[in-house]
């Protein structure tokens, strides 16, 4: 039994999702059966996960702080010592230190506390913005 032309046009159009529509579903099904098999990976593989957390731990943060300030770890703890552990601008000690760099010159500034360094990045790095802030803060003193 022969079909026309006309009913198999009908019917394509009834089934036929556009290539954007067909991609969206190929990803969320395929993006789904990856997330099963890597929960299932991660479950039969935990002293695997745990112990390359622990030898390649030094390797990632080195490669993070030279891809994003262009320094190394060991300029890093370096930097910590001449701190001596704390904030360049508040003087506490922390445990955490980021690295302060200017983002216009991207050159390694030192190591601040949280706070701080969100202050200055908050500020966009402007010394007009900070002694605008000042003032602020010294008419209401």
């Amino acid at each position: 039994m022969a079909v026309t032309r006309e009913e198999h046009r009908n019917r394509c159009k009834e089934w036929r999702i556009s290539n954007k529509e067909r991609i969206k579903l190929y990803t969320k099904v395929r993006s789904e059966k990856m997330r099963e098999y890597g929960k299932k990976w991660r479950l039969k593989n935990k002293d695997k996960l745990k112990i390359y957390e622990v030898t390649n731990a030094p390797k990632k943060r080195n490669r993070k702080l030279v891809k994003k300030y262009g320094i190394t770890f060991e300029d890093r703890e370096a930097m910590k010592d001449k701190q001596q552990d704390t904030c360049a601008i508040c003087g506490q000690t922390t445990k955490t230190l980021h690295v302060d760099h200017c983002h216009r010159t991207k050159k390694v500034r030192g190591l601040l506390c949280p706070q701080h360094n969100m202050m200055i990045g908050l500020a966009k790095d402007s010394i007009t913005i900070l002694q605008s802030a000042i003032d602020y803060l010294k008419s209401y003193a």
